[in-house]
């Protein structure tokens, strides 16, 4: 046992209290692997006599305590795995970073906090390091050094200020997930440089600003996540038309405006598009169409799209309601509505009761006082509902209106005393005033 260079009792699922104190005397050990085996007690400083170690994994062990700064002792590993053992706590020994050899690092689902030791900067050989669901803190920027990362997850902690400008450098990465941390700030266009990058996970921060035109570059990238942030403006032109392998591209929850790009139609292998809860407006691309396929989920709820007969919406996993209210308009006694496509249906409510259906036509003409509201739908767009803001209308009736004006107008020629009153009524008509009304009541246009 004692020449053994490889140990793996990984899913084995036994207990035990500690990992045995016989482990460490088998120095010539090159590997040990116990992930999953539910082992108990502190992480033990005796891996340190371990010094030919080139592989560690001891995840999802249950092991608690601290991370003993003897671990920086053990300068031949290349693979250190830590993660998924919520009882580990404390800060992230600086000893680690002497650790020059390795090219992976995993200590993510731990209770460890603080800063990113700077020491980290000395890691170059290190291709993967997952931090993530941690209690980290401060600004990430000694990682930059790490110009060899393909995989660099930070996601689920507390750093802060904007994504450093030193990340710029890490060009070979394929995986950055930043999500959950309280970044602020715009999105660098940097990142759009990074070209290898096939996920990009930037949701549940405080981005502000619009989302970088250079992410048109990241022609490898496959998923992108930018969702509840405070992202504003239009869409790119060309929004990421050479991202042509996109399967999943979530910015819901924003304050993104314009319209939908036709570019989204590039994305021809998409399984979930979300744009969601945001200030997007019609027209709605047909080129979405081509997102429809009956593996895709589209989410369009929640913005300010119209009815649009040019998106026939294919797919049967779409959710397009609801949409913002759409504002009515008064123009005079008559009420009007913008809906976008032709051929829609317009149902009319007067508190609360349907008083017209007209197709085609969005204008109410002549209408009462009341609340009003209209409900738009389209035999060619079974997939939406537009629903309108109510608007309350006091109307004059209209033969009290023309009343009005001829009493002004007698006010206005001086009454009786107008020298000219020749063929003037003398006694009063209906109106009281003595002027002569048109059959239909009303008085003759240009008098």
């Amino acid at each position: 046992m004692t020449n053994l260079e490889n140990l793996n009792l990984s899913n084995t699922y036994f207990l035990l209290d500690s990992i045995p104190t016989w482990l460490y005397n088998m120095n010539k050990l090159q590997s040990i692997d116990l992930h999953s085996t539910r082992t108990f007690g502190n992480l033990s400083d005796s891996f340190a006599k371990l010094t030919r170690l080139k592989r560690l994994d001891l995840d999802g062990t249950n092991l608690s305590g601290v991370i003993p700064p003897s671990f920086g002792n053990l300068t031949n590993l290349t693979y250190l795995d830590l993660g998924g053992n919520l009882l580990l706590t404390g800060g992230i020994p600086s000893a680690l970073g002497n650790l020059t050899n390795l090219d992976t690092l995993i200590l993510d689902g731990t209770h460890l906090y603080g800063t990113i030791p700077n020491s980290f900067g000395n890691l170059v050989n290190l291709k993967m390091l997952e931090l993530g669901y941690m209690g980290l803190s401060g600004s990430p920027s000694i990682l930059g050094n790490l110009t060899k990362l393909s995989t660099l997850y930070l996601n689920s902690n507390a750093l802060t200020g904007a994504i450093p400008p030193s990340f710029a450098n890490l060009t070979n990465l394929q995986r950055l997930s930043l999500y959950r941390n309280l970044f602020s700030d715009t999105i660098p266009g940097f990142l759009g440089n990074l070209t290898n990058l096939t996920g990009l996970a930037l949701s549940n921060c405080k981005f502000t600003g619009q989302i970088p035109s250079s992410f048109n570059n990241l022609v490898s990238l496959q998923g992108l996540g930018l969702n509840n942030n405070q992202l504003s403006g239009a869409l790119p032109g060309n929004f990421l038309g050479n991202c042509t392998n996109l399967n999943t591209l979530d910015v819901s929850n924003n304050q993104l405006s314009g319209s939908i790009p036709n570019s989204v139609g590039n994305f021809k292998n998409i399984q979930y598009f979300n744009v969601s809860h945001n200030n997007l407006v019609s027209p709605v691309p047909g080129s979405l169409d081509n997102l429809t396929s009956s593996r895709s989920s589209l989410d369009l709820s929640f913005n300010r799209l119209l009815l649009d007969t040019g998106f026939q919406a294919t797919s049967n996993i779409i959710n397009f309601n609801p949409q913002a209210h759409i504002p009515l308009v008064a123009a005079g006694n008559k009420l009007w509505v913008s809906s976008g496509a032709a051929n829609n249906v317009y149902h009319w409510y007067r508190n609360d009761t349907l008083v017209a259906t007209i197709t085609g036509d969005s204008t109410l003409p002549d209408t009462l006082s009341g609340s009003y509201t209209v409900v738009v739908t389209n035999p060619k767009c079974y997939w939406d509902t537009l629903y309108s803001d109510s608007i309350t209308i006091t109307n004059i009736p209209t033969n009290l209106t023309d009343s009005l004006a001829l009493v002004d107008l007698y006010n206005s020629t001086n009454g009786t005393n107008w020298p000219n009153n020749t063929n003037w009524l003398t006694a009063p008509d209906i109106h009281g005033n003595g002027n002569q009304c048109q059959g239909n009541g009303r008085k003759p246009a240009g008098k």
